[in-house]
This record gives structure tokens, sequence and C-alpha cells, in this order.
């Protein structure tokens, strides 16, 4: 039992080590150095265990297993004998939330990347036609609220641009007031986005707030004239969230393929570049999560490479090389 403890404890150090690695690169440090990587040896047979925590990713998250993941899994629980993943499938098998391990794992299979303003010519669209009639509807209705939802936000940067966005429509709805190089809405009217993910330490970074700068930073494709909701920090070397944002935006921890859902009645909800990862049936389950979220006639933002599921749900629109989806009106 003991040697056996000794390697779970070894592979957890793994996961440590790699999402340290995803910390230092989302915070724009630079990695360690990588020792020279010795020449490939002939593909052995996948491990008995591989498919077993496959299934539980699966069941836990929606993950789907890819080539990708296959060998991200074997480095990660390299040494390990079929009684050791056992063992720790064992001790993260539970009902209701992730175990830390088990959520740990998943962390480092995924890919955090992302930043300001990402798919520009959907957020030109959405500020310029869609949030227009939403917020019309708001009007009409006397609701005087715009709310979005970004799904799977990772570190913040859509959260944050949607909201940048929805101020702007505002404004130029003659409902918003503009500062300082900044929007802000009338009295009466509140926007609100709420920003999910599976992973705590990319919320963390989220919630924070404080990104830095360069060719590959967050900012990289900002416009320049968004930026007065970024200040610079004290050093330069950072930009922070500005308070008129933060007020308006929250972020909590929230996996997709769970119930029940974390917002209702939303003008927009947003889930880019995350149904990638997961399975057929967790990408439809996902995908009917997000259809209830959304008002009749709100705006489904997905990434390039999604499509939908059950398209009778939605009408879809081009707009340039992308695709909005708008929930259809109630019959």
């Amino acid at each position: 039992m003991a040697g056996m403890l000794g390697t779970i404890e070894e592979t957890l150090r793994v996961l440590r080590e790699t999402m340290d690695d995803h910390r230092r690169s989302l915070a724009g440090e630079s990695p360690p150095p990588v020792p020279a990587v010795p020449a490939a040896a002939p593909r052995r047979p996948a491990p008995r265990w591989l498919a077993e925590v496959g299934a539980e990713l699966e069941r836990a998250a929606g993950v789907q297993m890819s080539e990708t993941i296959a060998q991200k899994l074997e480095r990660v629980f390299a040494g390990s004998d079929d009684m050791t993943v056992d063992e720790w499938l064992r001790r993260v098998r539970r009902p209701g939330s992730l175990h830390p391990d088990l959520q740990l794992l998943i962390e480092s299979l995924t890919t955090h990347e992302t930043y300001f303003f990402r798919d520009l010519a959907q957020l030109k669209h959405l500020r310029s036609a869609i949030l227009p009639r939403l917020i019309e509807d708001a009007k009409a209705s006397g609701r005087r609220r715009i709310r979005l939802w970004s799904a799977g936000c990772s570190t913040g940067e859509e959260a944050y641009s949607l909201a940048v966005v929805a101020l702007l429509a505002l404004h130029e709805a003659g409902e918003g007031l503009i500062a300082q190089g900044r929007a802000r809405p009338v009295p009466g009217w509140m926007v609100e986005v709420l920003g999910t993910d599976i992973s705590g330490r990319a919320l963390d970074i989220a919630t924070a707030g404080v990104y830095g700068t360069g060719a590959l930073s967050s900012f990289r494709e900002a416009p320049p004239e968004l930026l007065a909701y970024f200040p610079e920090t004290a050093d330069g070397k950072s930009r922070q969230v500005h308070d008129d944002l933060r007020e308006i935006v929250r972020f909590k921890r929230f996996n997709l393929i769970e119930t029940p859902l974390p917002i209702a009645d939303c003008d927009v909800v947003a889930c880019r570049n995350v149904l990638i990862y997961l399975t057929a049936d967790s990408v439809r389950r996902v995908q009917a999560g997000l259809h209830h979220a959304l008002r009749p006639g709100g705006c489904l933002l997905l990434g390039p490479t999604d499509s939908l599921a059950e398209p009778f749900r939605f009408d879809s629109h081009w707009i340039g090389s992308g695709i909005v989806h708008s929930r259809r009106p109630a019959a």
C-alpha cells in the first residue's frame, strides 16, 4: 500500500507541475527549460486503464477521448500500474461535485488560451445588429436589462469583452452615457454578465482582472479605442479591468454538463472553443442547456468550428466568416 500511495502522489505531483506550466503561460511568464527529447519509440499498446479513465472523464465533464488527450493521460500516469490507477479512480469517483484530484486532471487536459475581443467580426455584428434589437425588446417589455453569459470563459477575457460590447450598444441606442472613453448605462438600465468555467484556477485570474501586455498578450487584438476599459497598472507591465466592468461582470465555477443552470433569461450566450473537447452526446446536452438559458429571440454565439446538434431550435445567420444563432420564439 505504501508503494501504491507513493505512485499516486507522484501522479498528483506531475499534475500540479502541468498546471503550474498553465499558470505561467496564462501570466505571460517564460516556461522552464525543456530537456532534449529523445527519438520517439514505437508506440506501445494503450494501457488497460486508459479506457476507464476516459470513461470517468466523460461521465464527470463530458470530455471526449482523443489521441491528444490519450497522450496527455499516458504522460500524467507514466509509471503507474493498473492497480494504482484503479485506486485513483476509486478515490475520485463520487456523485455531485468533482473530486479535487479529478478537477486537477481535467484542467491539465484542456487549453485555456483566449484573448480580448476574440472573433471580432462576430462581436461587431453583436454590437451593430443583435444587441440593438434586444435592447428595443427590453425597452418595449419594460425589462430594461441586458443579460449575457460567457459559458467556458476561461480566464475571463471573453466575459469582459461581452460587457464592453453591451455597454457600447446601449450607448448607441441612446440608453448609455460616455465619460473618459467608457460607456455606462443611463439610470434604470442594467447590464449583467456571468462568466463560468470548470477551472477554478482560470477563474481566479478572471476575478483578479489583471493581465500582462506584450505582442502575444490578452490584448493583442484589442481595438486601441477600447483600452480605456483596461487602464495600465502602476508598473506599466499589465492592464487591469476598470471598475465600470467589474461592477457588471461576475464569475462562477460551473461544469457545463451539470444542472441546474447558473443563469436564465439570457439575451446572449457565448460558448466558444469549448464543445470541441466534448463527446457528441455531451454537446447535445450542453447545447440544450444553452438553449434553455436563452430568452426567445436571444442569441447564441459558438466557435468557428462548432455546429448545432439540434438546428431546428434556432434561426441561423451567416455574418462574414461566422454564424450567429437566434433562439426561435415560442410557438
